[in-house]
């Protein structure tokens, strides 16, 4: 069977029905412990903006999809080091609104001539996606996905229009007591290492 290259976003998608999802509840990403928690960037991740016309800060709905989002990216290896771990902060983050989000979790991706590659395939295709997306009357607040390394674990791409509103409830250093017991189960549940 041959495969054929994932489409373009059709032309016409401004006036599409897109799949939707409202979302209010606490969302935790890892970051940098140097920067803030709330950081909308533009570094030329999945749905970033191609010629940055907006910013995106990517989220998890829960601490596992998080931590395999950064620290996953590398497929196949499974270790990581306290090091790394001494530079990273986890955040859990709301917004007191519910989030509009465009779903790509499940029929929406084939009602607009879509696959899955756009959440685990080429980021360029993926960021004029996402562009389009933004662009899109309706004004969406960001894209609803899976992770890339662990399907059963929810993201979400926020874009910068939602920039208002959040509030930090907690942050811990990845590296802390605290998150000591946290970080044990989800190594055990993706079989990391952890190189002290």
């Amino acid at each position: 069977m041959t495969v054929t290259p994932h489409p373009e976003p059709p032309k016409n998608l401004s006036s599409q029905t897109l799949s939707l999802i409202q979302l209010q509840q606490p969302w935790y990403r890892i970051h940098q412990s140097r920067h803030e928690p709330l950081h909308f960037g533009n570094s030329g991740y999945r749905f970033d903006a191609p010629q940055q016309e907006y910013c995106v800060m990517y989220v998890a709905q829960n601490r596992e999809g998080a931590f395999i989002e950064t620290f996953g990216a590398n497929t196949g290896i499974r270790i990581i080091s306290n090091d790394e771990l001494i530079l990273r902060s986890i955040s859990c983050l709301q917004n007191p609104r519910p989030l509009n989000l465009v779903d790509l979790t499940g029929a929406g991706l084939a009602k607009i001539g879509a696959d899955n590659r756009l959440c685990d395939g080429d980021h360029k295709l993926a960021q004029r996606w996402a562009l389009a997306f933004w662009q899109h009357p309706i004004q969406v607040d960001g894209i609803y996905y899976r992770a890339r390394h662990d399907p059963s674990q929810y993201c979400a791409a926020i874009f910068d229009r939602a920039v208002e509103g959040w509030h930090i409830t907690q942050t811990l250093r990845c590296a802390s007591q605290e998150f000591r017991g946290t970080l044990a189960n989800i190594l055990d549940c993706y079989e990391f290492g952890l190189i002290e």
